[in-house]
Parts: C-alpha cells; sequence; structure tokens
C-alpha cells in the first residue's frame, strides 16, 4: 500500500534530509521504501495524489511566505480529505509569515526549540500513518537512591515531547497494587529508559521489570553511568529484544560532578541526546515486536495445518490451500477501543482477530476487553485462546 507525503520546501533546504529519514524508517519498519513511500509536490499533486491511500502534508518553511497558486491548490485539496498537515518553522514568531493562511490552524514544529525536530516530524508521519502507535509511551526504570534527579529530569524532558511518560512516584495512586500497575504500563510502553547506576541490580523491582521488557518485547534503552563501564547490570539475555545502550561520563552531567543521588542532573545535550535515540528506537522496536508476535502466530497455526502470511501492512492472514480464512492483528502493548475500530471493516466476510500478550495486563482492563469482544463485531485473542480459533478455521 503506497503512502503519500506532499512535501512542500520552498527552499529546498530540508526536504532531502526528511525523505532519507523517512526511506530509513520504512526500513526499520519492513517496508519497501521504493514501493510504499510515494513523494509529492504541488506542481503534480493533481495528477498524481491516490485518494484511496492515506496521505499527509508537510510544510518546511524558513523564510517569508509568497503566494503559489499550486500550493495553495495542493494544501486545499489535501484539507478536504481530513489529512493530517505538519508546518516546520524556525520558531514560533515566525509562523505565520513563513506558513501559508490554510496552515495557521495547525500546530507547528519548531527547529529552534528542538534539535532532534527531524526524527520528531519523522515520528509523526509515521504515527499518521499508523505505522507507530500515535500513543507514544515511554517507561523508566531506576534506583530511587541513585538516580532520582535525573528519573525527574527525564521524565519532564519526554513529557514535554508529547510522551506518556510513566515513572513510579508520579504515577501510582493511592490503594493501587504497585507491581500490577508498574506491569500493566510497562507491557504497554514502546520503550524502557534503564538508568543503570551501580547499585541498580541489588533492586528486585528493576530485575522484574527488565524480565518483563524482554518477554514483552520492549524495547530497552539503557543508559550507563561511568562507574559501570567495566560491565553494566543488563546484558540483554533475550538476544531477540529490541536494546541500545549509551554510555555516559562525568561530560554528561551538569558541572561535570557526579553525586550518585537525587542532586545529580544531566547535561541540555545529554538530555536532547536522549531524547533524539529514543524517538529513533521506536521504529525498530515496532518491528521486532510485531515479527515476534508473528512468529507465534505462524508457529501455532503450524499446528492446524494453517499457514500465516504476513500482508505488509501490520496485518497477518491465515491461510490453508492458499484460501484465507482469517486475519489476524498483532497489537504490541495493551489493545484499546480504537484498535477495534481501525481493522474492523464490514465489508471483509473474513473472521478478524486482534492478538495481544496479556501476561502482565492488568485484570481489571481484560475484563474491558472481554466486555469490548462481547459488544462489538471484532474480537481478541491471547496465547492462551489463539490456538481454540485457529483450530476453528
Amino acid at each position: 500500500m503506497p503512502y503519500q507525503v506532499l512535501l512542500l520546501d520552498p527552499d529546498q533546504r530540508d526536504a532531502d534530509s526528511l525523505i532519507r529519514a523517512l526511506r530509513n524508517n520504512f526500513e526499520e519498519l519492513g517496508l519497501d521504501p521504493n514501493q510504499e513511500l510515494v513523494i509529492l509536490d504541488a506542481a503534480l499533486f493533481s495528477d498524481e495524489y491516490q485518494p484511496a491511500f492515506p496521505i499527509v502534508g508537510v510544510y518546511l518553511a524558513h523564510d517569508y511566505y509568497f503566494f503559489d497558486p499550486d500550493t495553495e491548490s495542493s494544501l486545499a485539496q489535501l484539507a478536504q480529505c481530513g489529512a493530517s498537515f505538519f508546518p516546520v518553522t524556525n520558531e514560533p514568531g515566525t509562523f505565520k509569515s513563513n506558513t501559508p493562511t490554510i496552515l495557521h490552524d495547525y500546530n507547528g514544529l519548531f527547529r529552534n526549540l528542538d534539535i532532534n525536530w527531524l526524527a520528531t516530524l519523522v515520528s509523526r508521519i509515521l504515527e499518521s500513518f499508523h505505522l507507530l502507535r500515535t500513543r507514544r509511551r515511554i517507561f523508566i526504570s531506576y534506583l530511587r537512591r541513585q538516580s532520582q534527579g535525573i528519573a525527574n529530569q527525564l521524565y519532564r524532558a519526554f513529557h514535554e515531547r508529547t510522551y506518556d511518560v510513566f515513572m513510579d512516584v508520579h504515577e501510582i495512586l493511592p490503594g493501587e497494587k504497585v507491581q500490577q500497575t508498574l506491569l500493566h504500563h510497562l507491557v504497554d510502553s514502546d520503550l524502557l529508559l534503564f538508568l543503570d547506576t551501580p547499585e541498580s541490580s541489588l533492586s528486585p523491582w528493576v530485575t522484574k521489570e527488565l524480565d518483563t521488557a524482554e518477554l514483552n518485547g520492549v524495547g530497552i534503552y539503557q543508559l550507563i553511568w561511568p562507574a559501570m563501564k567495566a560491565g553494566s547490570n543488563y546484558s540483554g539475555q533475550d538476544l531477540s529484544c529490541i536494546t541500545q545502550q549509551r554510555y555516559i561520563d562525568a561530560t554528561a552531567f551538569l558541572f561535570g560532578t557526579i553525586l550518585y543521588n537525587d542532586q545529580d542532573s544531566l547535561t541540555n545535550q545529554m538530555i536532547a541526546i536522549i531524547l533524539g535515540e529514543c524517538e529513533e528506537l521506536r521504529a525498530k522496536v515496532t518491528r521486532n515486536r510485531f515479527e515476534r508476535m508473528a512468529t507465534y502466530c505462524q508457529d501455532e497455526a503450524a499446528r492446524f495445518n494453517l499457514s500465516v502470511i504476513n500482508q505488509g501492512v501490520g496485518v497477518l492472514e491465515v491461510q490453508r490451500n492458499r484460501q484465507c480464512l482469517g486475519r489476524i492483528k498483532p497489537i504490541g502493548g495493551v489493545p484499546v477501543s480504537m484498535d477495534y475500530q481501525r481493522f474492523h471493516n464490514p465489508a471483509d466476510p473474513i473472521d478478524r482477530r486482534l492478538f495481544y500478550r496479556d501476561s502482565a495486563v492488568d485484570p481489571q482492563w481484560k475484563e474491558h476487553l472481554i466486555w469490548l469482544d462481547n459488544s462489538l463485531p471484532l474480537r481478541t485473542e491471547t496465547q492462551a485462546t489463539l490456538d481454540q480459533w485457529l483450530g476453528g478455521l
């Protein structure tokens, strides 16, 4: 399926960088950018735009906007179909003077305020195509007595980047079961950010969080403190789990001082590096999580002489003798009602199922999903029930 981007860059300063970044991310997601990424310009938009396929608009502004009929026409046509727009300028003060009027109602992205603006833009485009989850979630795993200050600093930084950040001191409400709440939020995260301080391995909570992340395909970004250079507290036992390590030294800390307590703080430069690397890691994690779940479905289907074919858009087709009997949508994380809506197709008579791992999901949320299953024409399957459905096809 082609994913279309109307790319408007009047000064031709950023277009090539954006296209390269999009192509790299399409490859990370297992998509062929030569076949599935279509870049459109204003002049040929009316002739080349395919309304049946998804599209977003990007306007990369640097200087004052001068009226251009092709730009106005293409943007107006795109607005009629309800597409997402991503206007980019240098700073908020120049937004209206540097962009067409039709874009003034949209929130912009500003180069001078976000050193990682390109990675942010790419992620937002992929989210609009539903190639990445629109729920941007990160889980911070740390030892309070050694890294509380930096954990708080990262919490604020990711929150400002529109992430839903989970950190125990902020998110667990009085009366909630601690471990149950922790693990539910962890399996519904894209990444676990592990603050690897010298004594973090002594915490049974940290160990449990790392093990749960591995089991459920949550990506692990490991920030390793200077004292740990001889050997970190996490070696990545599950080789199928996506991990990335970032060793830091004294220069990463404000004033070059490391106290190993809640007074520590990272420099703005290091915070920007962490934000950018985590943003870029999401596509790898999404693909890996999908492939792990697809492999599980294929293995289960083989027990019933069924084959499972990857359709290339996050959907698996269950076949026998090349006849389609069912479709599966693996969900990386915890399903929500929007997942049901997007996968439901009343014009398709083939039985469809959402598939997710439920090992650490809150029991109350499982009850909610059962209620959705009984109320909607689409159902979920877990590791415990998938074989029953496959065996009935």
